[in-house]
């Protein structure tokens, strides 16, 4: 994904600490990058997708249990979770990711 996004993002929330995880440590082998964001008033998990193809409710799904690995894991508790995707996303998906409490954001390239 586009770091210079990733680092502009966290400047913008006004992020203490940013740290990169590994997929190999929440045992994935998805294509896409995690980062756990520190900032002063929370912890957000951030998601960077980077997909040619349309993004589904499964993807989202998937997400999800990746969180939800992220918490069992690394016991580290965040606040929000944010998904950065460049491709696009279908509506049903949208639906499904802003009631399980996701935050999206399109990245255009």
């Amino acid at each position: 994904m586009n770091s210079k996004f990733i680092s502009s993002f966290c400047q913008d929330i006004e992020c203490v600490k940013c740290e990169n995880i590994p997929l190999s440590t929440l045992k994935s082998r998805k294509k896409l990058e995690c980062f756990y964001l520190q900032c002063k008033s929370e912890n957000i998990l951030l998601f960077s997708l980077h997909v040619k193809s349309r993004i589904l409710s499964k993807e989202i799904d998937a997400l999800e249990d990746l969180s939800a690995r992220f918490l069992d894991i690394l016991q580290k508790p965040f606040d929000k979770k944010y998904l950065i995707y460049t491709s696009p996303i279908c509506s049903k998906a949208k639906k499904h990711a802003h009631k399980l409490g996701w935050n999206l954001l399109h990245v255009s390239l």
